[in-house]
Formats: structure tokens, sequence, C-alpha cells
């Protein structure tokens, strides 16, 4: 993984939290052909095994936690704990970059190493409160927030704009349910 880009791996840790769908509650991590449709997608081509399949959940679960963090220091200490159990072994790259692989070359230690140094890079750079878990009412995703201006509250513009109709609707509903003075 080159640290050149450090909010590539954050971007997949985000993306691997939201393979549990929230709108849906659907399972898009529930077997192997998923998983490795996954990494695919991610641009790595390994073979998952069925028993990956508890242990991919399990570091959802610990990642999900990464972006759920109250604060810096619930934040960091989940990374860390992430950082000793996918250790990586950093190499320097052709290009003349600092790159970092997995010790292990499994399909959870892939996901669990760039993840894992990917959040530990964008925290230390950016903070840990542009990690967060999706402010509309019916959603549930992670997201990274690497705007300009530290915004962002929602994991898409659809569901920033669907907490807008919403909050329109309940001052619109207030407003004319408020008593009228009579002249």
């Amino acid at each position: 993984m080159d640290l050149g880009y450090f909010p590539d791996g954050a971007h997949l840790a985000a993306d691997f939290v939201n393979t549990k769908g929230s709108y849906s509650g659907k399972e898009y991590l529930g077997g192997v052909a998923e998983a490795e449709a996954f990494l695919a997608d991610h641009g790595q081509a390994a073979a998952v095994k069925k028993s990956d399949i508890p242990k991919l959940h399990a570091l959802r679960d610990r990642l999900r936690a990464v972006f759920a963090a109250a604060d810096d220091d619930a934040a960091r200490r989940h990374v860390n704990a992430l950082l000793a159990d996918f250790p990586t072994r950093p190499r320097l790259a052709g290009d003349g970059a600092l790159a970092f692989a997995p010790a292990a070359k499994d399909a959870v230690s892939w996901i669990g190493a760039n993840a894992a140094i990917g959040l530990a890079r964008f925290i230390a750079e950016r903070g840990s409160a542009r990690l967060g878990i999706c402010g509309a009412s019916t959603c549930n995703d992670a997201f990274v927030d690497d705007s300009k201006n530290n915004t962002k509250h929602c994991c898409s513009a659809t569901c920033t704009r669907l907490e807008n109709v919403r909050a329109f609707r309940a001052r619109r509903a207030s407003s004319s349910s408020a008593p009228t003075r009579k002249k």
C-alpha cells in the first residue's frame, strides 16, 4: 500500500464496514463469492475460504468501532489494536515510495492491514473526527470526510438530501401547528 494517498485505506475500511447494508439490513458479505468480489473491486485477487467469512465479519465489526469512536483516544486504541493484529512489512517500491505489505497473505490480513494502516495515517493527518457513521436517521453507514471544510455528516449526497427534506418538513409541520394570533 503506497502511503502517498493515505485516504485509500480509510475508504477501503468504510467500504468494508458498509458491506452490511444499513438500509435493508442485507448482508453483502455473506459468502465466499461476495468476499472475493469485494476484494476484486478493491484491486486484490485473493482466494477466500468459507472459514474466512466469520473472521471477515469480526474484522468488519472492529473497523466499525473506529468510525463510531466517541473521541480521538478511543479511535487510536481501536486502530492500534488493529495494527498489532494485522502487521505490515515496509518496503521501498520501484518508484522510491515507501509501501507497506501485509505480513500474512490471506484475504482477512490483506483487508485488516490495509484498512488499519490507512486509518492510522488518515487519523494522524486529519483526526478521527473526520471518520463517522452517517447522520441520516435511516442510515448507519460509515464514511470518511475528506472534504476541505470538514462538514460531511452523512455518507452520501442522497442521505444528506433526505435529511434536509426531513428537517424542512419537520420545521414546516411545527410552524403550521403553532397557534396563530387573533388581531
